[in-house]
């Protein structure tokens, strides 16, 4: 019988990269550098589905408090030195202590 508690935690670190990786190529932390804004302007901002965009929104919240994940901070955000988002950039530092995903 397989590990199963492994198994679900290797799913679900696989699910939270995609959910980061899914808002890096959106450019969220671009759009929310000025501050918070609404799902309905994200996904008009983005050409995305404001349903799937929410759900991403959400499960980016959830990730961003178990796991300090910052969406609006520098991290995605391109033209940072060594952001995630930036051309090249290959790390970042995640968690700058600002939790600033999005205000649900």
């Amino acid at each position: 019988m397989p590990d199963l508690p492994r198994l679900r935690s290797l799913i679900i670190a696989f699910q939270q990269s995609a959910a980061v990786h899914v808002a890096a190529d959106l450019g969220l932390s671009d759009l929310l550098a000025d501050g918070p804004r609404t799902v309905s302007d994200l996904a008009v901002a983005t050409g995305t589905d404001e349903d799937t965009l929410h759900r991403l929104l959400r499960a980016l919240a959830t990730i961003g408090r178990a796991h300090g994940t910052v969406v609006r901070g520098p991290s995605l955000r391109s033209g940072s030195p060594g952001a995630l988002g930036s051309p090249g950039g290959s790390g970042g530092s995640a968690g700058s202590g600002d939790d600033g995903l999005i205000r649900l």
